[in-house]
């Protein structure tokens, strides 16, 4: 019996053999349901070989039990259609004998197949066609009961197994053969199945790495040194362009490919291969295909190893074709060329650099013009990537930074002009133009740098000649404002004198009052010329109040119908719902008459004259467009407009100027625009001209909206309280320094049936004030001499008395805002000359207001 086992172990590992070459087989790789139908074959016929043997050998149970192993594997591994096989191919050894005993062992085939197929289905493997030991111990449990069911069903059929011992011996003739059978023939599948595996990883990464040499356009090749052939194989041949097949090329050959500027470096590489001690080393060179006559261009690493049982010394190598990294790089070369030869041709410096989160930098790129905007050649920034921000300036980091963190974060193009230090100590100012790229989690940022110090520079001295120039035109008009006040108050008081002269001489009393007539309005004269001159230089004292335009020109329609004849007529374009503005109304009537008066003249007293208002919104645009330096917002506009003779451009540019006039010499001052401008300025807003020459001019006014203001009526006289002049008996201390204006003040107050002190400063005046009992009003100049001044005068009287009546005098009407401490909104301010009546009546006010 143990001969027939070792002789049936070849039949075993002959089917281990099959099942090897099935699963190996590239063609039935993903084929489970081909490779379980052959897998039962191959098992059928190592069944049949069994049952045959077992009629020709002595020990014929024996190969009948030894077939139980692979009938199971069949139906486990090939599934119904594959252990049905197997079992068909046992069969056909028995059928032509038709023993009853061979019949049982047909049943018994059908039962081994069904047990493989019965474990299969409970236990599905989980690695097929690995077979696990849960799964054997499964099929030899069920082959235990195909095995034994002959001895259970010996009274059915005439097995010969009527004794005790005969069963016993059957039962461990079985036993030891099924196990025998079951684990031989796992072994060798599972054995099977692992080689297969192994085999075709082998020729997978062998596929790989054939792949992975033709992607990579790889080629090898071994030399033998001495020899006159080196063998190439598929790769290197399809380098080389060569029409042949794998095989051994004539060296010859190899030599005529070389470019000939490279045959001398290939030759001294050979030399040094032939070399063992030197090992191994790698070459670039050229060749030439004879296919299509392209130049390639070749990296060879090659490696030399002595056989030591003959001697010779076999050089390997790998090839690989470099030609397209050969001309990317020179394609690089060139473009850095042009970029060099661009750089060089622009005014400032490329700068291309990474920055991290801490504004580290990693710079790439800095043309060579680098060296005459700091002073440092490329090559020291690319040595010291943070030598470029040290030298930037330290007070314009945070903002220079700041802006870069801007353009990271929303791509804005980075525009910014700072100064740096130059190697040589001195400031320079640059201009920076960049742009910023984020990828790969990198910041990139690519800009341009322009040296601007010549154009900073020229830019200071312009604005340094600006000032000069702007200094020498005040220089200029104040020239002209002083010789035209002088030339004009030199007329007034010529008339003031000549008429005081005669006074002198002149004993009839009519005419005495004729002479103080014609000095008394000189001297108007001279008030009403120091108030346009406040008003050019925006300096007028202004009471403004809530109005709408629309009733001011309504109401002041009757005055300019007296001052136009009627050969000019007067129309006016008022808009509805006009927006109140907050100016002062004597002011604007002023100004309305003199451009009614020019228009007058311009039309040589015939022809339209229009008055229009509009409501305007003037944005940032509008008002760059007319050069205008008034905020944005709301304005309500007063348009005068003539149908004269228009004014040139010449005259238009000096139209504002003070004293300049185009009218005949006696006929025009030169104030009254100048005036219109000033007070329009002083009120916030502005003047605009628009004219053309034998059609026309249009002079508008732009007043800012009152905001918030109630759009009300003011007061009009007749509602207002009645003023009454001081009463005579009123007790007044005068504070003025000018003894001439006092001795005015006094004698004018006198006649006025007041009690009059006189003081020459405020500390002066104070000690009166407070030596004095029952003072009703005190009457003060702002500026004096002396420690107090007419405000301060003002505030210790009213530490003392706090409301007691001050009514101040000046020349100056800005005094009372610089000086003006000590002063109240309740105040009654006057503008030196002032009238006899208005005087009277400012001191009557305040002592009212002190009694309410």
């Amino acid at each position: 019996m143990l001969s027939a086992v070792l002789e049936s172990t070849g039949w075993f590992f002959l089917a281990g053999l099959a099942l090897y070459f099935v699963r190996v087989s590239p063609r039935l790789k993903n084929e489970r349901r081909w490779q379980g139908i052959l897998t039962g074959l191959i098992l059928g016929v190592l069944t049949f070989l069994f049952e045959v043997m077992s009629h020709i050998m002595s020990h014929a149970e024996v190969m009948h039990l030894l077939a139980s192993g692979p009938l199971m594997f069949a139906g486990f591994l090939g599934g119904p259609i594959g252990g049905a096989i197997a079992t068909i191919f046992g069969a056909l050894s028995i059928l032509p004998i038709g023993e009853i005993t061979d019949l049982w062992h047909i049943v018994g085939a059908i039962g081994f197949v069904s047990t493989g197929i019965f474990v299969a289905f409970v236990l599905p493997p989980d690695n097929w066609p690995h077979v696990s030991p849960v799964h054997v111990l499964a099929m030899f449990f069920g082959a235990l009961f195909v095995l034994f069911m002959p001895g259970f069903l010996g009274g059915a059929f005439d097995t010969g197994l009527h004794s005790t011992s005969a069963i016993l011996e059957y039962c461990y003739t079985v036993l030891g053969l099924g196990v025998i059978s079951t684990v031989l023939m796992w072994q060798i599948n599972n054995f099977a199945n692992d080689q297969a595996r192994a085999a075709r990883r082998v020729r997978e990464l062998s596929d790989r790495l054939v792949s992975a040499q033709q992607l990579a356009g790889l080629g090898t090749s071994k030399w033998i040194i001495g020899e006159g052939t080196i063998a190439f194989d598929d790769g290197m041949t399809d380098l080389c362009g060569l029409a042949r097949s794998t095989g051994q090329i004539p060296l010859s050959e190899m030599m005529d490919l070389l470019h000939p500027d490279d045959l001398g470096l290939v030759m001294h590489a050979m030399d040094k291969a032939a070399d063992p001690e030197v090992g191994k080393g790698f070459t670039d060179f050229r060749i030439v295909r004879p296919s299509d006559g392209q130049v390639r261009h070749l990296r060879s690493h090659w490696q030399s190893r002595r056989d030591a049982e003959t001697g010779q010394t076999l050089v390997t190598a790998i090839h690989m074709d470099l030609t397209q990294i050969r001309e990317a790089e020179q394609r690089q070369l060139e473009a850095h060329k042009s970029l060099s030869q661009l750089a060089s041709n622009l005014p400032g410096a490329i700068v291309q650099t990474y920055m991290n989160a801490d504004w580290n930098a990693e710079l790439l790129y800095i043309s060579p013009r680098c060296e005459e905007i700091w002073g440092y050649s490329d090559a020291e920034f690319h040595a010291d990537n943070e030598l470029i921000f040290r030298a930037h300036d330290p007070l314009d980091v945070p903002e220079f930074y700041s802006k870069l963190e801007a353009g990271f974060d929303t791509g804005a193009p980075i525009r910014h002009r700072f100064k740096i230090r130059h190697r040589d100590g001195s400031l320079r100012w640059v201009d920076f133009f960049g742009d910023t790229l984020v990828s790969g989690g990198r910041r990139l940022l690519n800009a341009i740098v322009l040296d601007v110090t010549s154009e900073v520079v020229a830019l200071q001295h312009a604005d340094e000649q600006r000032d000069i120039t702007h200094r020498a035109q005040k220089l200029e008009s104040v020239g002209k404002l002083t010789g035209g006040v002088a030339h004009d108050f030199n007329n007034l008081l010529a008339i003031i004198i000549g008429s005081l002269e005669v006074m002198r001489d002149e004993a009839d009393p009519a005419l005495r009052n004729q002479r103080i007539n014609e000095a008394m309005q000189a001297a108007l004269r001279g008030g009403d010329l120091t108030k346009n001159l406040l008003a050019f230089a925006r300096q007028a004292r202004l009471e403004p109040e809530v109005m709408d335009l629309n009733q001011l020109v309504g109401d002041a329609k009757n005055w300019i119908a007296r001052t136009l004849p009627e050969t000019i007529r007067v129309e006016t374009s008022l808009l509805d719902g006009l927006w109140p503005v907050c100016i002062d109304r004597g002011s604007l009537q002023t100004a309305l008459l003199n451009l009614i008066v020019n228009a007058r003249d311009a039309m040589d007293g015939r022809g339209h004259l229009t008055v229009e208002t509009a409501n305007i919104r003037m944005d940032e645009d509008y008002i760059a467009a007319r050069q205008e330096v008034i905020p944005p917002g709301r304005y309500v506009m007063l348009a005068v407009t003539d149908t004269g003779t228009g004014i040139s451009e010449e005259v238009r540019r000096h139209i504002f100027e003070p004293f300049y006039t185009s009218k005949p010499p006696g006929e025009g001052t030169g104030l009254g625009l100048s005036m219109v401008m000033g007070f329009m300025q002083q009120s916030g807003g502005t003047v605009q001209v628009y004219s053309e020459l034998g059609e026309g001019t249009t002079f508008k006014l732009y007043f800012p909206v009152a905001e918030g203001a109630v759009a009300a009526a003011s007061e009009t006289r007749e509602d207002a309280i009645p003023v009454e002049p001081a009463p005579p008996g009123t007790r007044i201390l005068v504070v003025e320094d000018d003894p001439a204006v006092a001795d005015t003040l006094v004698r004018t107050l006198e006649r006025a049936g007041l009690s009059v002190i006189s003081s020459k400063s405020g500390d002066e005046a104070l000690k009166v004030f407070r030596s004095i009992k029952g003072l009703d009003v005190v009457l003060t100049d702002i500026v004096m001499p002396g420690t107090l001044q007419g405000a301060d005068l003002a505030s210790a009287i009213r530490q003392e008395q706090p409301d007691f009546p001050i009514v101040f005098l000046s020349g100056y009407a800005d005094e009372a805002k610089v000086h003006g401490k000590g002063l109240t909104s309740q105040d009654i301010r006057l503008m030196k000359p002032v009238r006899r009546a208005d005087l009277l009546e400012a001191i009557g006010k305040a002592i009212s207001l002190n009694a309410l």
